[in-house]
């Protein structure tokens, strides 16, 4: 449609409209009976328009004539007033024909001639929610292998059949005891190796738990491997637990030569023992990795290590002597683990999977701000079609494109911290509202304000060192969320608000009412009490669907990182940010900086440039 139409008869009958939109009959009808009843202030008779009444209908279009100055709300006031002269006189009775007739008239008023950006703007008005914005699926994704389920389950009736083979004497309650035996020496040493870290290394639930499924997993594995039955399973066969040191001591008197000779003859048994069964577990745990976690990353293989570590040195925690080294040095196995553990480390940091995100950052900003336009719409977009806006969106709904928004802005707008600042951001804790002096670390939270107080809040971000992974060398964390202007008289702080006080966090939360800000809709459980990989699962299905990339929450990083460095910022600047990403200067530099070659060499190029038009000049 070039030019504007001068009667609502014209667009009524273009096929540009005929065409754009479904349920065409309900309009017909809205339009034709009831809007042109409360122009008209005549009622039709019958229940259906037919042939001849549609033709009669159609020619009144004409005389209503369309211009720039064409008023939608005026136009669905007549369609009231022509629903109360068929006795529909109630809210309820009119909403379906007031919603039909509403499709039509902001076809007619999205059609007139406008600026081709103002048209623009009224095209992405409502967006289809699971319509891409940028297509990435041509370049390289990590994908994640799925291994078969091994973990170790307590659970006797599951190896009743494979101790029946080797007991067939044994009756079945026999059975039952000796499986429900061996599983609770085993689980025992779990539960006292959590115990263990809890009190001993104050460590967090959360942690402690990975370890255990880490573990389980493992000697699941080993139990299939070598198989054993679950009588003839360990924890000590596995991982061997060997005293390093010969209590056999005399008094210097009594020390001769057959004494002397004996001693080293033991302490060389001894060595070549501890050294034998090293070897052999480190082996027993190359072939882990080589074959159930072959197409697992090496950060996956990295946790199993550190869980690893972690039960050794309970193990050996009577037996260590703390003289001959602290943290363990003095046992083998533990000094091993740990060398195995840096290798892991330096290929993960020298690879990365070698895969290098293809985003940059204006492209992350974009994923941002679509939704925010899905966070500001109150209509569903259920078809295909321009003009089809379907039903008003619930405020469920709503809560789901607002979450969306406020997760990936934070991650955006924002130097990005690393993934569990947000799973486990707590209002009120880790996020909190109010006046906060950096002179004197005093923060006033908003509801102690006095009321012409409470408008000059800002949200801050605030960490203690046990909240975050590097909190032991950084401390304390203040961090302001800028309330970013966005143009369009809304700003950041407005979405925050109405996520927080207007009820839509409480909207997912179905599990119950709670201080944790993030939530997960299908479970109304909070993502901080969730499993933390589903908060990184939430964030690349959001990018899968805009972008059709799969980015998690570590690639944000890289790429913020990454864009920075070509900024071209000095040293005391980037040292500034990666302070505020909780890393150094050096691991981001390490780690996360993904620059190229010519991205690397931009800045220098651009400097020789400046430097050799001196030539010029002389």
């Amino acid at each position: 449609m070039n030019q504007p139409y001068p009667t609502l008869y014209e667009y009524f009958t273009s096929p540009e409209f005929q065409s754009s939109v479904s349920k065409i009959n309900c309009i017909n009808t809205s339009i034709l009976r009831f809007y042109l009843a409360g122009v008209k202030e005549k009622k039709i008779q019958g229940k259906r328009l037919n042939k001849e009444q549609i033709e009669n209908q159609l020619v009144k279009l004409k005389d209503i004539s369309v211009d720039q100055s064409f008023d939608i709300e005026y136009h669905l006031s007549l369609v009231e007033k022509g629903c109360k002269v068929y006795g529909k006189n109630t809210k309820t009775q009119m909403k379906a024909d007031i919603s039909y007739a509403r499709v039509f008239f902001e076809f007619v008023k999205n059609s007139m001639s406008v600026s081709s950006q103002k048209e623009e703007d009224e095209t992405e008005s409502i967006l289809p929610y699971r319509q891409a914005i940028m297509d990435k699926s041509m370049y390289k994704q990590k994908s994640c292998s799925v291994n078969r389920q091994i973990i170790l389950q307590n659970e006797p009736l599951k190896f009743i059949d494979e101790l029946k083979n080797k007991y067939p004497h044994l009756s079945q309650q026999q059975l039952v005891e000796k499986s429900t035996e061996s599983l609770t020496q085993i689980f025992d040493t779990f539960n006292n190796f959590a115990e263990f870290r809890k009190n001993e290394e104050k460590l967090r639930d959360r942690t402690i738990n990975t370890n255990v499924d880490v573990l389980r997993r493992f000697f699941g594995w080993c139990k299939e491997e070598l198989e054993l039955t679950i009588d003839e399973l360990s924890i000590t066969k596995i991982i061997p637990v060997i005293d390093p040191y010969i209590n056999n001591y005399q008094d210097e008197d009594e020390f001769d030569d057959n004494f002397m000779t004996e001693l080293a003859k033991k302490e060389w048994l001894l060595k070549s023992k501890i050294n034998r069964n090293t070897k052999s577990f480190i082996k027993l745990l190359n072939r882990y990795f080589n074959t159930y976690m072959a197409e697992t990353s090496t950060g996956a293989k990295v946790i199993v290590c550190n869980s690893l570590i972690a039960l050794t040195k309970y193990l050996y925690y009577d037996i260590t002597d703390e003289d001959e080294g602290d943290d363990y040095q003095d046992i083998k196995l533990i000094n091993r683990l740990k060398a195995y553990r840096r290798n892991l480390e330096k290929d993960n940091c020298d690879e990365d999977d070698g895969i290098v995100p293809p985003f940059n950052r204006e492209e992350t900003i974009q994923v941002a701000m679509r939704l925010k336009k899905l966070a500001d719409q109150n209509y569903e977009y259920n078809s295909g079609y321009k003009y089809n806006r379907g039903n008003k969106l619930g405020k469920f709904a709503k809560a789901l494109h607002l979450q969306s928004f406020l997760v990936i802005g934070l991650m955006v707008f924002m130097p990005t911290d690393r993934s569990r600042t947000y799973r486990e951001l707590t209002f009120g804790e880790t996020l909190v509202y109010g006046i906060y002096n950096p002179e004197t670390g005093n923060f006033t939270s908003y509801d102690q304000l006095a009321k012409e107080e409470v408008a000059k809040s800002k949200y801050y971000i605030h960490l203690l060192p046990h909240q975050y992974k590097t909190g032991k060398t950084y401390g304390e964390f203040w961090y302001q969320i800028e309330n970013i202007d966005f143009g369009d008289g809304t700003f950041f702080y407005d979405y925050l608000n109405k996520w927080l006080f207007e009820g839509y966090r409480d909207e997912l939360a179905t599990a119950g009412k709670t201080d944790a800000v993030f939530i997960r809709a299908r479970s109304g459980i909070s993502f901080r009490d969730s499993n933390r990989s589903k908060f990184g699962g939430y964030v690349r299905s959001i990018f899968l669907r805009l972008t059709k990339y799969n980015l998690s929450p570590h690639k944000l990083r890289t790429i913020f990182v990454t864009y920075i460095n070509n900024l071209g910022l000095s040293d005391k600047e980037r040292e500034s940010i990666a302070y505020i990403m909780h890393h150094s200067k050096e691991m981001a530099d390490k780690v996360y900086n993904k620059q190229t070659s010519r991205e690397k060499m931009a800045i220098g190029i651009a400097f020789m440039k400046q430097e050799n038009s001196l030539f010029q000049a002389q």
